[in-house]
């Protein structure tokens, strides 16, 4: 439908007009918020409409996922990298011909990170105002924030979202245990890691460590959590941050910019049940939080590592040892694939 060339996402100034543009695409789709999410369906994607009717009367950035499963919806999904590229240079602070975004040679390539401006119309809810430095994580759905190295501190924002640096400490929350009861680890539990720097190896190929990646064959342009190399100039460092009830969200400090992500499980899309790092930590998004249960099976001294809101289990995805595979969460099956080392560091 060439109706969308019309609606030039392209040329959004924030969050507010990228929203309103929204809005035109499905009036001219003529469908129903109910027809949308049976759309959505039909091209694999979970698009909730109680989920769309609250993205449309707000202000403020959807999620990316949220947006391509609309579009898509709306029978314009061969602009979806139209969409989401105005997604992106909105959440990174840019303007429309700033000569700002980042070039090709960046991490993430053509779409590598520009400069953010101070926090305004155009920030996503839960992204602090801060400046994206050069050689930041991938500018991909959900990008890690740049914090600089000297300024880390817990960011507490009014739309009461988080975001921890790994210096910062905090009390234990009661939120998840309120929203998930089941998520909370038995008072006997005989061991658990502690907060802080931290390594985690899968027992399967104790040589290898959980750190960033890319999906095999290209499925998925942003990183996401393997089993890959533990040293490395491009391998960005662990933080186990305490978020309350036993449960805690694995942080990782981007190598180059000091940049905050938070391990979150995807639960749709085309790398459904990866972990893929987020730059807003949320204090009740259970797809952040992970339990760390101790086990001494088939190895002793390792844990299981359980998300918070399907309690499954992190495992190491294709069991090829010492090959670069992904993490994903499956049912527990008390294989070495799925049991992990965490030691300080």
């Amino acid at each position: 439908m060439g109706a969308e060339e019309e609606l030039a996402p392209c040329d959004a100034r924030n969050a507010a007009e990228l929203v309103a543009l929204m809005r035109r695409l499905k009036e001219r789709s003529g469908l129903t918020f109910r027809q949308l999410e049976q759309k959505a369906e039909v091209h694999g994607d979970v698009l909730a409409r109680s989920t769309l009717a609250d993205v449309l009367r707000r202000q403020s950035l959807p999620r990316p996922e949220t947006l391509l499963a609309f579009v898509r919806a709306c029978g314009a999904g061969d602009q979806g990298d139209i969409w989401l590229e105005a997604w992106r240079r909105i959440s990174a602070g840019e303007v429309p011909d700033s000569g700002t975004p980042g070039e090709a040679g960046e991490p993430g390539g053509s779409d590598g990170a520009g400069k953010a401006s101070a926090a305004g119309a155009g920030s996503p809810p839960g992204d602090p105002s801060t400046v994206r430095r050069e050689g930041a994580w991938p500018h991909r759905p959900r990008v890690p924030v740049a914090l600089g190295v000297a300024t880390a501190a817990l960011l507490l924002l009014v739309t009461g979202a988080w975001i921890f640096a790994p210096e910062t400490e905090s009390s234990p929350s009661a939120d998840t245990a309120a929203e998930n009861p089941s998520a909370v680890p038995s008072a006997a539990s005989a061991r658990s890691p502690v907060q802080g720097w931290s390594r985690i190896r899968p027992v399967g190929s104790p040589g290898s460590c959980l750190t960033e990646g890319r999906a095999a064959g290209g499925v998925y342009g942003s990183a996401v959590a393997v089993q890959g190399p533990c040293t490395g100039s491009a391998q960005p460092r662990t933080y186990l941050k305490a978020v309350g009830d036993g449960l805690f969200h694995i942080q990782w400090e981007h190598p180059v910019d000091g940049g905050i992500g938070c391990l979150t499980v995807l639960d749709s899309g085309p790398v459904k049940d990866f972990l893929e790092p987020w730059d807003d930590c949320g204090r009740t998004r259970l797809s952040q939080h992970f339990r760390m249960e101790a086990v001494d099976e088939p190895v002793p001294g390792g844990y299981r590592i359980r998300p918070a809101h399907t309690d499954l289990c992190v495992s190491i995805r294709g069991q090829a040892r010492d090959a670069t595979r992904e993490a994903v969460q499956k049912p527990c099956d008390g294989e070495a694939w799925q049991e992990f080392f965490v030691e300080p560091v």
